[in-house]
């Protein structure tokens, strides 16, 4: 509950990208602890688990995913698998003062400051203060992995 929005966010990329430390699949697990009940859900259904699933074995499943190698893989940067990046939080988390809120985080190349991911983080909190996922928006910017169908425009508005 002490953690802002950001430092929250902070967290978790930094789980996920020395996923191992201190524990093995402590990164992934920590990911799925802090999602709400719809976004857990949602995760455990991309790697095939269930709704109920143990989260100690989903998390190994969820490491497993997210590491598969480049280049097809463009979730891969998370785990150190890609380009290197830093991240950046153009603005101020969006608080709606209802109990949820917003806040843009970017995946910069470390080297030469190129934009390579926009996320969006839409978070719920809970009644003691703490802050849950409740989903990210991804928008990738690498040539290999450019927005589909209907973001094309989006993509060329942000450049």
């Amino acid at each position: 509950p002490a953690f802002t929005v950001k430092q929250l966010i902070q967290e978790i990329m930094d789980g996920l990208l020395h996923p191992y430390d201190p524990l093995p699949d402590s990164g992934f697990r920590l990911m799925l602890r802090t999602a709400t009940k719809d976004w857990r859900k949602a995760i455990l259904h991309s790697i095939g688990a269930s709704d109920d699933a143990d989260l100690e074995l989903a998390a190994s499943a969820l490491g497993v995913a997210i590491g598969r190698l480049p280049p097809k893989n463009q979730f891969a940067i998370l785990v150190g698998e890609g380009e290197n990046y830093e991240l950046d939080f153009p603005s101020e988390p969006l608080d709606f003062d209802d109990g949820t809120c917003w806040v843009e985080c970017r995946l910069r190349d470390k080297e030469t400051g190129g934009l390579l991911v926009i996320t969006g983080w839409d978070l719920r909190q809970r009644e003691d203060g703490a802050w849950l996922v409740n989903s990210i928006d991804w928008q990738d910017f690498r040539d290999q992995f450019r927005p589909g169908i209907g973001r094309e425009e989006w993509m060329e508005r942000t450049h």
